[in-house]
């Protein structure tokens, strides 16, 4: 049983059969998603998990260097936690393009901003 913030209430294992994990890179120590995977991998009934992220991110670094290994171990252990089989990608080239014809691509700019106009916004 997962708990519930409605506690007359009982949410299942068996009542899943997909779950879906958008931001999966926040499945870590007491996070929600991670809480939810512990039940997961302490029970007979596993329902298939997709986990969406758009950056792994690459853990706790040393020295605030970023650090090959510790990012490998980083995303393995971020499978792990979500019992993960497959990782997937976007890597053909026509699917590539589409991909990038349906997202906003960010925009680097700089702007003057002058102490009037940030007080006129704020006040």
């Amino acid at each position: 049983m997962l708990s519930s913030p409605l506690k007359s209430q009982k949410i299942y294992l068996s009542d899943f059969t997909l779950m879906v994990f958008d931001e999966c890179h926040h499945c870590n120590e007491s996070h929600p998603y991670n809480v939810v995977m512990n039940h997961v991998r302490g029970s007979k009934i596993c329902p298939q998990i997709v986990g969406l992220t758009a950056s792994t991110g690459s853990g706790k670094s040393r020295g605030g260097k970023i650090n090959p290994e510790d990012t490998l171990n980083h995303i393995i252990a971020l499978c792990a936690r979500l019992m993960a089989v497959t990782i997937s990608s976007v890597k053909i080239k026509q699917n590539v393009e589409d991909l990038l014809s349906r997202i906003s691509q960010p925009v680097d700019g700089k702007y003057l901003v002058y102490k009037v106009t940030v007080l006129i916004y704020i006040f």
